[in-house]
């Protein structure tokens, strides 16, 4: 049995509305944030951004550090099976526009947090993104 470790990173981006930017994909019903794989010798923040940016037609700019999950899955063309960790950043849009997202979502939006949580198809996508609000929280309040 084969086993690989990788690594991806990408971002929770809240406005001043408090709303989150959610990614959909219409064939399976899928909510998720914007995430990708970390290329060979990028950061974690330049992967985060660079796949935000990519995945959301948004410039962005990483606020702080959110938090990390783990999930593993089997990949049965490759025969491997896949310990993946994903880094998560609060971030804000500076720029750009939804219309120049790529193709991996069928569709980009924000999203009301009280409705943010009830769409989101991964569990563990839930916890970074009120994770990600009680840290938004803390940077507004402290200015």
């Amino acid at each position: 049995m084969n086993k690989k470790e990788i690594s991806s990173a990408g971002g929770v981006v809240i406005n001043s509305k408090s709303e989150i930017v959610i990614c959909r994909r219409f064939s399976i019903d899928l909510w998720a944030l914007p995430k990708g794989k970390i290329e060979f010798n990028e950061t974690t923040e330049e992967a985060a951004v660079r796949e935000v940016e990519e995945e959301t037609g948004l410039l962005v700019e990483i606020r702080n550090f959110i938090n990390s999950i783990e999930y593993t899955y089997y990949e049965s063309l490759d025969n491997v099976y896949y310990k993946k960790t994903v880094f998560f950043y609060l971030m804000k849009s500076v720029g750009g526009d939804f219309i120049n997202h790529d193709n991996e979502f069928d569709d980009v939006i924000w999203v009301p947090k009280h409705e943010t949580l009830d769409k989101m198809t991964f569990e563990s996508e839930v916890g970074i993104v009120k994770e990600g609000f009680l840290l938004a929280n803390e940077q507004y309040k402290a200015g």
